[in-house]
């Protein structure tokens, strides 16, 4: 069965939440506490390159340095 545009575009939707909310789960591992604007501006992020990317980057990146590309994105 082929699945119609509108049902492929709640899946990619959905697929990008929880993109940024494996994001913010790791930052919250890494860091404690993280700040609203970050998840705020995480969950507000559409596109699903930019968070694969700063998925990995949350993993090995400083606190500072990784707050810092998400508050830009916020701008």
């Amino acid at each position: 069965m082929r699945q119609s545009s509108v049902v492929k575009e709640i899946i990619r939707k959905e697929r990008v939440q929880e993109r940024a909310q494996g994001i913010i789960s790791v930052l919250e591992v890494r860091f404690g506490e993280i700040d609203d604007t970050i998840k705020n501006t995480l969950v507000s992020i559409q596109d699903g390159d930019i968070l694969s990317s700063l998925l990995r980057q949350s993993v090995v990146a400083e606190k500072g340095e990784i707050e810092k590309k998400i508050y830009a994105l916020s701008a």
